[in-house]
């Protein structure tokens, strides 16, 4: 009898053994659509998150390149400043997947422009006007013209029969021979001593002036 118990003993402890442990589940990375991107200081660009077991978790290193949102499956990244960054998305499940990112200064579309200290009058469509050239004269005031006190600056056809000058300051506008054109986007993009570049749009044209501002 003793021995009819310990063999069932040994039948019972081998099959013990050799019973297999169930298997946890792995982990699903998510999947980021694109993968990486590059982007300008200021700029924001949007990034899917397929896959993986939401809801999702970010990390990013280093912390001051980009800012990342996230809203269920989209991250939204905006740039900060120049340089690269990676974001770590993790499910809840802990897969994980990595985003690189580039950040790139802002490019200036006016640098070009600023560059250039020649007092002159760019209009999109039609010839620049500069000080150079002497089939026009060139006017700077403030306060006898139009008994106005803001800065002024322009040209003028030799008879003075056609005529376009820039008013700025607290109520910028554009004098034509035809009178008063109004300004909008009035933008002072540069000063340097007495000399400012402006950018504005006057009757749907892009306008783009370097100027005396005289005090």
């Amino acid at each position: 009898m003793k021995k009819i118990l310990m063999i069932f003993s040994i039948i019972l402890l081998f099959t013990g053994c050799n019973k297999e442990e169930p298997e946890s589940a792995m982990p699903i990375s998510p999947v980021l659509t694109p993968s990486s991107i590059s982007l300008e200081e200021g700029e924001s660009k949007a990034v899917d998150i397929s896959k993986g077991v939401a809801p999702y978790t970010v990390n990013i290193i280093p912390t001051d390149i980009v800012a990342v949102t996230i809203s269920g499956n989209k991250l939204t990244i905006s740039g900060i400043k120049a340089g690269n960054a990676t974001v770590t998305v993790t499910g809840s499940d802990g897969g994980k997947a990595n985003l690189t990112i580039s950040v790139t200064k802002k490019t200036d579309p006016d640098a070009a422009f600023k560059a250039d200290a020649t007092l002159r009058w760019e209009t999109v469509g039609e010839a620049t006007i500069d000080i150079n050239n002497t089939s026009y004269t060139f006017v700077a005031d403030r306060g006898t013209l139009f008994s106005s006190t803001q800065n002024k600056w322009g040209h003028a056809s030799l008879d003075g029969q056609r005529f376009r000058l820039i008013e700025w300051g607290t109520s910028p506008q554009m004098r034509t021979e035809n009178g008063i054109v109004t300004v909008t986007s009035f933008q002072s993009v540069k000063e340097e001593g007495k000399i400012v570049w402006m950018k504005f749009s006057a009757n749907g044209v892009i306008h783009r002036v370097v100027a005396e501002k005289l005090s």
